[in-house]
């Protein structure tokens, strides 16, 4: 059997790419405060509030609470929809990869979260 089928690892490895993906979004929002753009308020805060809400889904998945399981699918998939519906250009590529891949490890964890 693969190492990424034992639950424990998996989850595991599915909390810390959460965290992952947090921490490129808490360095994408201080990007756009540094840049002199008229919009660098508005992607700071969207980054950070969105790179919260990762960290705290993360922490409650470890947690094995089943509502943040739900809404970790919901936020991913929403969140791959918007990429892709956006005007796709070279960081949305670069960003959908990571952003499929969390969505699978997340899914993956459908077992560990299953009512009993």
């Amino acid at each position: 059997m693969f190492f990424w089928r034992k639950d424990k690892k998996l989850l595991k490895i599915t909390v810390n790419a959460i965290y992952v993906v947090a921490g490129f979004w808490a360095v994408f929002g201080i990007y756009w405060l540094l840049t002199d753009s008229v919009y660098r308020y508005f992607y700071f805060v969207n980054g950070w509030m969105f790179a919260m809400i990762l960290v705290w889904l993360g922490y409650n998945l470890a947690k094995r609470k089943e509502w943040a399981f739900w809404i970790s699918l919901l936020i991913l998939f929403v969140n791959i929809i918007l990429t892709i519906t956006d005007q796709m250009g070279w960081f949305d590529y670069i960003y959908l990869v990571p952003s499929l891949g969390l969505f699978i490890l997340v899914f993956m964890q459908r077992k560990v979260f299953k009512k009993k």
